[in-house]
């Protein structure tokens, strides 16, 4: 009985470690900028909101501080919050060319155009169902244009369920899963340098958008 004691214990405390570093893991979406018209809450529970101004939103989202290399994974679980919700995650954003810097322009308003014309950058758009199309991948830039890279086959996410996010590169390979499968995947012939990493929300048919995040995970070599 003692023994058994003892194991639950540990057990409870490892578990209370875990939790504690999860919770804390989401902390650092703080220091990444924020753009759009909207909200940005750091929660109690180790949730980070995302919610766009449902009158006036064109799009919310946020930047990381850091530039990260051509081998990088940005691993987090979220949940959206209404049927509306579009999720797009980025990578490796910058100004053209070869510069792996980036710069929002003054008073952005959260639009689409930026990243679409505005920049470099890998574009994974998913949960977005209220689009009529399902996942997918693309490459925004002035040589190639509005590329798209790959297309998953269906949507994989409902409203209210946390899902587990992983998107990646490395060198020229590129890939996300959700839950575990991946999704989407390409080899570019012509990859970009390093940059930030994004994470951006907009809403459709004039609804808005918003999600939770949590267990925030960037590994980069």
């Amino acid at each position: 009985m003692r023994k058994l004691s003892f194991i639950l214990i540990i057990a409870s405390s490892l578990f209370v470690t875990i939790n504690a570093q999860n919770k804390d893991a989401v902390k650092q979406l703080e220091n990444w900028t924020f753009y759009g018209q909207g909200t940005k809450l750091l929660e109690g529970h180790g949730q980070y909101l995302l919610k766009e101004d449902p009158k006036a939103s064109k799009g919310v989202g946020l930047i990381s501080p850091q530039s990260y290399s051509t081998d990088v994974v940005m691993r987090y679980q979220v949940m959206a919050l209404t049927p509306a919700t579009v999720l797009v995650a980025i990578l490796s954003a910058s100004e053209k060319g070869e510069s792996s810097n980036l710069n929002l322009p003054e008073n952005y308003d959260g639009s689409i155009n930026f990243w679409s014309g505005g920049c470099d950058n890998y574009f994974f758009a998913f949960h977005n169902a209220a689009h009529n199309y399902p996942p997918f991948l693309r490459r925004f830039d002035d040589n190639i244009g509005k590329t798209m890279l790959d297309v998953a086959k269906k949507n994989h996410m409902h409203v209210g369920k946390y899902y587990s996010i992983e998107v990646g590169r490395k060198n020229n390979r590129l890939w996300m899963k959700i839950d575990g499968k991946t999704v989407l995947k390409y080899k570019d012939p012509n990859p970009y340098s390093g940059g930030h990493l994004g994470l951006r929300i907009r809403g459709t048919g004039g609804e808005y958008a918003a999600c939770l995040i949590k267990d925030l995970e960037i590994i980069s070599h």
